[in-house]
């Protein structure tokens, strides 16, 4: 929900604030740069109070551990960069779609986890989550250099 808030409402709040685009694009990108690469050197990801903060919780969905990796500030930058560069109500309704499904996909996997770590074992979530590290860094350059460019366009040549 909180990502969609943001694409609907990104916007204006950006341009409330004096921030562009391409820069919202640069923050975004580094910090999606920065989780991706903690996960292919496969290093901590909470500081020991955040994961004793958590650990005390019945209800995680507002705690440290999910707000800054599920709908943290990368996702909620990327969303808002998508929804500012949509033309109309359909993309805004495909972000809004696309949310909902990756709501449903983090639900399944959340769900189904337990089971798929005991499968996969330590080796094989090192291997997957360096895997996908990769991926993610890739996109969060590509957000960084769609960022410089549009601040810089003379770059581009």
């Amino acid at each position: 929900m909180l990502l969609i808030v943001f694409a609907l409402a990104g916007q204006p709040l950006l341009h409330a604030l004096g921030i562009s685009l391409p820069s919202l694009q640069i923050a975004g990108g580094l910090i999606v740069g920065h989780t991706a690469f903690t996960m292919v050197i496969n290093g901590p990801r909470l500081t020991d109070d955040e994961r004793a903060f958590s650990e005390t919780k019945t209800d995680i969905s507002f705690s440290p551990m999910a707000l800054p990796l599920l709908a943290g500030p990368g996702a909620l930058g990327v969303v808002i960069g998508l929804a500012s560069r949509s033309q109309g109500v359909a993309p805004l309704l495909g972000i809004v779609l696309g949310s909902l499904v990756m709501a449903l996909v983090v639900w399944l996997v959340l769900t189904l986890g337990a089971p798929l770590a005991s499968r996969l074992g330590p080796t094989g979530i090192g291997a997957l989550s360096r895997i996908f590290g990769v991926l993610i860094l890739a996109i969060a350059v590509e957000l960084v250099a769609h960022g410089v460019l549009a601040l810089a366009p003379a770059l581009a040549r």
